[in-house]
């Protein structure tokens, strides 16, 4: 086992983590039996990452589905409305 262990005062976990992720993949296949993991912080981070999209995608949904029936109730009252006047 080898291990790599770095101090990255001075930059965000989130460009590090890309910046390792591009060295592993520009590295290329690994011979068979060995395999690369990257521990630490960066797999907390993008479980914290995903959870959050995952979060935002599911509010926009609900405030959608919840603006739906009210901006259709209103398109609805406008033409009512238009039709009166004419």
């Amino acid at each position: 086992m080898v291990s790599l262990t770095a101090n990255i005062e001075g930059s965000d976990l989130g460009h590090i983590a890309k910046q390792v992720e591009q060295a592993i993949r520009e590295a290329g296949d690994t011979p068979p039996g060995i395999s690369v993991a990257i521990r630490g912080q960066v797999p907390a981070m993008n479980q914290m990452l995903g959870g959050l999209q995952s979060g935002l995608l599911l509010a926009v949904v609900v405030i959608f589905c919840y603006w739906l029936p009210i901006s259709n109730h209103c398109v609805l009252r406008w033409l009512s409305f238009r039709r009166r006047l004419q």
